[in-house]
């Protein structure tokens, strides 16, 4: 296997400037281009269905743009007179790196009946088709493959036991009148575990909260892998906060939406990460705010409203937020169910909504459903209840996206910089000493127990807040180079007008300590003033005294759109991609790419000669530069089975060695049974 490394390489550092090769408008694909069919049973079931009448298709992407010649495209199948499968989006590797997408079809059969094949149109065009393909239906095998997921209820929808979706989806209202919206958003790095039985609720919350980790300075404190609760897992930890009755793998039982949220929450509050994630939520429970504390740290999720806001989840998605939605659904047997899945990618097709969601198909089987099996596609139809039908009984009615708030650093000011405004609304007074020889305190108005501050060009405005009668404000205040404060004015004291008032402090990193003096110069009854020392302090720090933290050196290598671990079948294509966000270092790099084949055996891959050579070798020596996700290589026919672990990386010590204190590596390891 000899990738044409030396090529790829010059793609990587100086980008291409080869036109796209010319596709055709559209091309008749089969199974021998990526394509499987599926009949999907239900064998964990309460009541086990055995050939339902759920089909699904699917796709091997690197297959299917190989075998095609096409990078991008449109997948459309017709089966007798349905046409089934509407659009479905072939992305580039770089905007969608993940090998297979599915999507679910009304196999048009009874339950019960054993279909082993299917006569189809498949068509793959490079555009988006306003009607059926039509063509000469050619026959497909159909292959069985048991599916057993849900565990989300609430009080309206209840689910008990074991309900997968079991009733076939349909494209009632799905069209594509639009062409001109065509906004697609796709998320990188979304991972997807092997879940529990009736675990979909916080296996969706660890993957997202991981797939904030690999893309942000995020770090979490427990590891995205396989569990349960009472572990040390990330889905472990969920499983507790979550309160989800549990006994083994297979045993177990689902979540409630409130008590999910709330237990997300909890986890956040537990692990001290309340401060690092913004987390909103709409659709069922929509109207309502829910919170969770440990001590004094208290996580929130923000209540959006009943409406399931399609656009505000895409533009969720567009900010790098993570998603999960919950949907429900009527099974065959009348009964309702509920899932939750961690959201990839929303968007519009030609005006049609749709969505790419990320669960285990499997759940309770640790071999089968998760990884590349999980993702899938659907059209989204808008329904009169707010929520969102996603074809025959299901609709989605509950979403919740969390963000990353960076640890702001110290920028080392005291003083708020020249030539730009902060406003800073009810900043809270500490009345430290009143001195009143006089005895004004009876008429005299005290400091309100809040400011609003206004810092601009070298001044500063003290206004009472809204509400507060305090007739002798505002003030206006000069600042200096020191930080010192100084001000006065003329206004009305206790009645009297035409009082002087002076007003002297200090700003300092967290606060201002101030002294102001009503009556000055007399005015008041037996000319004495009326003296308040306090502090002004804002409940953040001073907005200027805090930054963003610089961006870091971030490698990313993947395989088949995976990072951390991937498990792959022999002979399944192998795609290894990388990335690199620069940071802010401007330093000469060697790059490594390197293979661990066994224990002490490495391979890194030579230049010069495109052959993998023995030993750990820098690939290039070069500055660290913002790289995009490029696929550098891809083995059509797979890996020899056994273990794998791919490392990519840079250390800024020249001298042919890794140098593991200066090494900002990331690693893979695969497995190739």
């Amino acid at each position: 296997m000899k990738p044409h490394f030396r090529f790829a390489l010059s793609l990587l550092l100086f980008g291409s400037t080869l036109s796209s090769a010319l596709q055709a408008a559209e091309m008749t694909v089969s199974g021998s281009d990526g394509i499987t069919l599926l009949q999907l049973d239900f064998p964990d079931d309460d009541v086990p269905l055995m050939n339902s009448a759920v089909g699904m298709l699917e796709a091997d992407l690197i297959r299917l743009r190989t075998q095609t010649g096409m990078n991008t495209g449109y997948l459309n199948m017709v089966l007798g007179n349905d046409w089934a499968i509407r659009n479905m989006p072939v992305m580039s590797d770089a905007d969608y790196p993940y090998s297979h997408l599915s999507s679910k079809f009304d196999l048009g059969v009874s339950t019960g009946t054993d279909v082993t094949s299917l006569d189809v149109v498949l068509s793959f065009s490079d555009t988006v088709l306003q009607s059926a393909p039509t063509g000469s239906p050619a026959s497909i095998p159909v292959e069985a493959a048991a599916s057993s997921q849900g565990g989300m209820s609430d009080v309206e929808f209840p689910t008990e036991g074991s309900r997968s979706p079991t009733s076939p989806p349909n494209n009632v209202g799905v069209s594509f009148s639009d062409p001109s919206n065509n906004r697609m958003i796709f998320q990188l790095d979304h991972p997807n575990i092997e879940a529990a039985h009736n675990q979909c609720f916080p296996a969706s919350v660890a993957n997202s909260l991981a797939f904030l980790e690999k893309t942000t300075a995020l770090k979490l404190p427990h590891r995205n892998v396989p569990g349960l609760k009472g572990d040390q897992s990330l889905v472990g930890q969920l499983d507790t906060t979550m309160n989800r009755p549990v006994t083994s793998r297979l045993s177990g039982r689902g979540t409630n939406v409130d008590e999910g949220i709330s237990g997300k929450l909890q986890y956040l509050a537990d692990n001290d990460l309340h401060m690092r994630i913004s987390t909103r939520h709409w659709g069922r429970f929509g109207n309502q705010n829910f919170l969770a504390s440990n001590g004094d740290k208290v996580a929130v999720s923000m209540g959006q409203g009943s409406n399931l806001d399609f656009n505000k989840l895409v533009d969720a998605l567009d900010g790098g937020e993570d998603c999960e939605i919950g949907y429900y659904y009527t099974r065959a047997d009348g009964s309702t169910g509920g899932h939750a899945v961690d959201l990839v990618a929303a968007g519009y097709i030609a005006g049609q909504p749709f969505m790419i969601e990320n669960s285990d198909l499997r759940q309770g089987d640790d071999n089968a459903g998760a990884g590349r099996s999980g993702f899938i596609f659907s059209h989204l139809t808008p329904r009169s209840d707010g929520y969102l039908g996603k074809g025959g009984t299901e609709f989605v009615a509950r979403a919740m996206c969390q963000k990353y708030i960076p640890e702001p650093v110290p920028t080392g000011s005291q003083l708020p910089p020249p030539q730009v405004s902060f406003f800073i609304p009810g900043t809270n007074t500490d009345l430290l000493k009143v001195t009143d020889p006089a005895g004004h305190s009876c008429c005299a108005e005290f400091p309100p127990s809040a400011l609003d501050l206004l810092f601009e060009n070298g001044i500063v405005i003290l206004k009472a807040i809204t509400g507060a009668n305090v007739p002798w404000l505002p003030m206006s205040l000069n600042l200096d180079d020191a930080g010192a404060l100084s001000g006065n004015n003329t206004a009305t004291v206790a009645g009297f007008g035409g009082i002087h008032n002076t007003i002297t402090g200090q700003l300092s990193q967290d606060k201002i300590t101030a002294q102001i003096t009503l009556g000055k110069n007399g005015g008041l009854p037996q000319g004495e003033p009326i003296i308040f020392d306090l502090n002004i302090t804002p409940d953040e720090p001073w907005p200027w005294s805090l930054k963003d933290p610089e961006p870091e050196l971030r490698p990313a290598v993947r395989v088949n759109g995976f990072r951390e671990t991937h498990r792959l079948n022999a002979g399944e294509p192998v795609s290894i991609s990388v990335s690199l966000q620069p940071g802010t270092s401007t330093e000469t790099a060697e790059w490594w790419l390197v293979v661990e084949a066994g224990d002490g055996v490495y391979y890194s891959f030579d230049a010069a000669s495109e052959t993998w050579v023995p030993g750990i070798n820098p690939v290039i020596i070069s500055p660290a530069m913002a790289l995009n996700p490029t696929n550098l290589y891809t083995f059509k026919d797979g890996l020899p089975s056994g273990s794998y672990r791919i490392h990519f990386g840079l250390d800024n010590h020249v001298n042919g060695i890794p140098d593991l204190d200066a090494l900002t590596v990331d690693s893979i390891q695969i497995t190739v049974d």
